[in-house]
């Protein structure tokens, strides 16, 4: 066991995590989106986006393998997305356990927001008028879609964290 730990290094686990990021977002679209036809809602958008930012922190750390600082920074920049994006995804829970008559208003999709209303507009907007995020379509062992991207992107946040606070990987050969 532990030559395979000495083996194991922050690049090879970081393109393991990219691949698992990649594995998720070929999931949301063909399964979920394509074969049992549902659309993503805003909520849902927005978590996509940033599983994929996070993917993509997941792949430069693996391609620059930075060093010391930069790698830390880097890291750090990555948790932030992925504990951001965690919340979210509890927010969209959250709303999920509302009853019926608290749940805000349908609005519009999140592409005619942003086109109309603006980046910054369209984003709050989304944040305002979430009701057809509240419907639950799926669910596996009690967590809907967006408390299981709520489950790995803290996954995420914590093993960014993890890379911040011990950029060196402990385990080294004897």
């Amino acid at each position: 066991m532990q030559t395979l730990l000495a083996k194991l290094n922050w690049r090879i686990l970081n393109i393991l995590a990219f691949v698992s990021t990649v594995c998720l977002m070929l999931g949301a679209l063909f399964y979920f989106q394509m074969y049992l036809n549902l659309p993503p809602c805003n909520l849902c958008v927005i978590q996509r986006v940033i599983t994929m930012a996070v993917g993509l922190f997941f792949l430069l750390l693996a391609l620059i393998n930075p060093k010391g600082i930069w790698h830390r920074l880097l890291a750090g920049l990555g948790a932030a997305v992925a504990y951001a994006g965690a919340g979210i995804a509890i927010y969209h829970v959250w709303l999920q356990g509302l009853p019926p008559e608290k749940v805000p208003e349908c609005g519009p999709n999140i592409g005619y927001m942003m086109d109309t209303f603006g980046a910054w507009e369209g984003l709050m907007a989304v944040f305002a008028s979430p009701g057809d995020c509240a419907e639950i379509h799926w669910s596996f062992l009690t967590l809907s879609i967006p408390g299981w991207v709520a489950v790995w992107l803290m996954a995420y946040a914590i093993f960014l964290t993890l890379q911040v606070v011990w950029p060196r990987w402990p385990f080294k050969a004897k």
